[in-house]
């Protein structure tokens, strides 16, 4: 199967004025899901870097870090989410 970049659109929104923070983890879940791990990451924490109370983002990063068997990190990932959104435990 042969893995399309994400459209060029959605690079060029992350550099608008206006862009929105949930667009770094969007791009994150398209960069995993192609199987780019380390920019997925990246776009993960860049998400998190601008707020950090994002426990959808925090339980993204978490499963990431599961797959890549980097299970320390993704406990403390997925306690962070849980933090932010306490329902989340339960769901």
């Amino acid at each position: 199967m042969h893995k399309q970049p994400p459209p060029l659109c959605f690079h060029q929104s992350l550099t608008l004025p206006s862009f929105s923070i949930t667009a770094y983890g969007n791009l994150a879940n398209i960069l995993s899901s192609q199987g780019k791990k380390e920019e997925a990451e990246w776009a993960y924490k860049k998400a998190l870097s601008y707020r950090s109370n994002m426990a959808d983002v925090h339980y993204n990063l978490g499963i990431l870090f599961q797959e890549q068997k980097r299970y320390h990190e993704a406990l403390q990932e997925y306690k962070l989410a849980i933090q932010f959104r306490p329902r989340m435990a339960s769901e």
